[in-house]
Formats: structure tokens, C-alpha cells, sequence
């Protein structure tokens, strides 16, 4: 089993469902956020695509840590705005929700 694992965000909402995912699953690990790890990366979520930062972010706090590293981005897609805000939903009212 994997002793540690780092949740690549310091949105703790979303802490707690990835670890609510866990808990479920009834794996026991001990979980770590970027602001628990010794001089962590900040990433640039420059992705076009979700998918494409949460890979991101797992991948530069995995290289950074050596750990287990689960990411995910999320974001609203409005139909009526032809996609939009998408990946730029946190910055989309001028106030970014990290």
C-alpha cells in the first residue's frame, strides 16, 4: 500500500472529497498538501484542456516530492457561452478560488 500521497491542491474542499474518494475505497494512506511539502513548485495551470493541468499539477508536485501525487481541475462549461469560463472558471470573476 502507498504510505503517502500528495493531494496536488490547497483547495481544501476538494482535499477532503479526494480523501473521502480514499476512505471509501478503504485505502489508509496519509495524505499532504503543496503547503505541507518543504519549498513546493508553484504551477502554472497553462493547460488548454483539464485534463491537461490536472496532469500538470501531478506530475511537477510527484517530480518535486518523489510521492504518490493524485491532481484534478475542474471548472464550469456554460453551453450558452460557448464554452465558457472552462479552464478559466476561478479567474473568471476576477478572484482566483486557489
Amino acid at each position: 500500500m502507498i504510505d503517502q500521497i500528495v493531494i496536488a491542491t490547497n483547495n481544501l474542499h476538494k482535499v477532503g472529497e479526494i480523501m473521502d474518494i480514499f476512505e471509501e475505497a478503504k485505502l489508509k494512506s496519509i495524505f499532504l498538501t503543496p503547503k505541507q511539502l518543504k519549498k513546493p513548485p508553484t504551477v502554472v495551470e497553462d493547460g488548454a484542456t483539464f485534463t491537461a493541468n490536472a496532469l500538470k499539477k501531478a506530475r511537477e508536485l510527484c517530480a518535486h516530492s518523489g510521492l504518490t501525487t493524485v491532481a484534478d481541475d475542474s471548472g464550469l462549461v456554460v453551453d450558452a457561452l460557448e464554452g465558457q469560463p472552462g479552464i478559466l472558471s476561478a479567474r473568471w470573476g476576477g478572484v482566483s478560488m486557489a
